[in-house]
């Protein structure tokens, strides 16, 4: 108001002058005009298929006020008002943005969270009207633009899942789970060393470092954040990434110990998030053990220093499971778990935490299963002569019983190179091809 204020008492002064010189010349300044609103869709139905891509754009004309004289021109202080709602008189919950520009695009994930939170009903067709408020000042009565009614299918935003995205932010079928859909997520995570990542919400909200050298564990959802990375020893991981805290922890499990009616110590299957221990059974029917650990905790207070010594920083915890009916809780005191054994002979215990709603341990018949064999090996250190270390260039397995890989590849590397087993993996080699030193990454 302060700026129209002065606007009026500039103008008046050029009435002044104006009726000084000539007093049939007047000059006349209108209210503000309406601008029309435009939307690019009548329907949109939105999945988790198109939640990506823009699936509606809205554009409009300036609301502005109006003066007579074209010689002259007034001074744009507009406030424009994009206001959102399912009912058509905006009686109801109405959504309302301050708009800068003349148009906004929404991608199927925006729109989906917009119409949740006005109250659309999910997997039906609800009306969405939009219309722009125009304002000279926060205590005017607004102008209107026309209302614009779209057709929107929401999809239910199941915010009870995490998903895990690589580096590119493509899924990774990995996920962790927030029973109470309150923006806590659990679960554990096989992780190579340094394996780096992003979270997706159900809402489609992306989540990743804060991107602030020297703080890896604090969390931000703005296209400028970094990605989450684990220390240098890869295994078994039990995350924790509180989006309401804009935090994370990882807790690393080295190993498992067996205690009771079978004894010894765990292995982990990182790919298949699973732990396991062969031992052979005198006879059908249950047995009862416990399961202990030791890990160490990795968050705000410890961080990573990028160096071996990352296995020193954690803060040593005490880690066990216990028995909740057919399934495992973890943390607490360990508790006795009871498990059947089908039949005599060799048999496998088998701690399943692959999926995070529901932890499972088993016993089976037979040796543990031996390891997939793997589609691909990566020839790291090879790129036209110049070294470049990625897994862009592999071989392909082509006989799977003597385990044969074969490709083309240009090994004229001045670094020498090394073949890795897994994509992503950098302390899982073959052997060096050439005895050369490996460049610093």
């Amino acid at each position: 108001m302060k700026t129209m204020k002065n606007f009026l008492l500039l103008l008046a002064a050029v009435f002044s002058f104006a009726s000084c010189e000539k007093d049939e010349d007047k000059i006349y300044l209108s209210s503000i005009q309406s601008g029309e609103l435009v939307a690019t869709e009548s329907t949109v139905v939105l999945s988790q298929e198109n939640s990506n891509d823009i699936v509606l754009s809205l554009a409009w004309t300036k609301d502005a006020l109006q003066i007579s004289d074209p010689a002259l021109s007034a001074i744009d202080v507009t406030i424009q008002t994009l206001q959102v709602s399912t009912t058509q008189d905006f009686s109801g919950v109405v959504s309302e943005n301050v708009e800068t520009s003349l148009s906004k695009a929404y991608t199927g994930a925006a729109l989906n969270a917009l119409a949740k939170n006005i109250g659309a009903n999910p997997d039906v067709a609800n009306n969405v009207y939009f219309r722009l408020a125009a304002q000279t000042g926060k205590n005017m009565i607004p102008v209107y633009s026309n209302v614009v009614t779209v057709a929107v299918t929401p999809y239910t935003i199941d915010m009870s899942l995490g998903y895990i995205l690589n580096a590119d932010k493509a899924e990774t079928g990995v996920t962790l789970y927030s029973a109470a859909s309150d923006g806590q997520y659990l679960g554990f995570m096989g992780a190579t060393a340094w394996y780096n990542f992003f979270m997706k919400e159900g809402d489609g909200t992306v989540w990743g470092n804060d991107g602030v050298t020297g703080t890896a564990f604090l969390m931000s959802s703005e296209e400028s954040s970094w990605n989450f990375w684990f220390p240098g020893m890869g295994g078994c991981y039990y995350v924790d990434a509180n989006t309401n805290k804009k935090a994370w922890s990882a807790l690393y499990i080295p190993s498992l110990t067996l205690t009771g009616d079978v004894a010894g110590t765990m292995t982990f299957d990182r790919p298949n998030v699973k732990w396991t221990y062969a031992f052979s059974a005198a006879q059908a029917g249950n047995i009862t053990f416990k399961v202990n650990g030791t890990g160490r905790l990795y968050d705000s207070s410890t961080g990573t220093d990028g160096s071996d010594s990352d296995a020193n920083l954690g803060i040593e915890t005490p880690v066990s499971f216990a028995q909740n009916g057919e399934n495992l809780i973890f943390g607490g005191e360990a508790g006795n778990i009871t498990v059947n054994v089908p039949a005599a002979g060799e048999c496998t215990l088998v701690i399943d935490l692959s999926n995070p709603k529901q932890w499972t341990v088993e016993v089976t018949s037979g040796s543990a299963e031996p390891e997939p064999v793997r589609e691909t090996l990566y020839m790291l250190g090879i790129s036209e002569g110049e070294g470049d270390w990625n897994f862009n260039n592999y071989l392909r397995l082509y006989d799977e019983d003597n385990l044969g890989y074969a490709g083309v590849a240009d090994v004229n590397s001045p670094w020498g190179y090394q073949i890795a087993i897994e994509e992503g993996n950098w302390e899982m080699f073959i052997n060096w091809a050439k005895a050369m030193p490996m460049p610093e990454r």
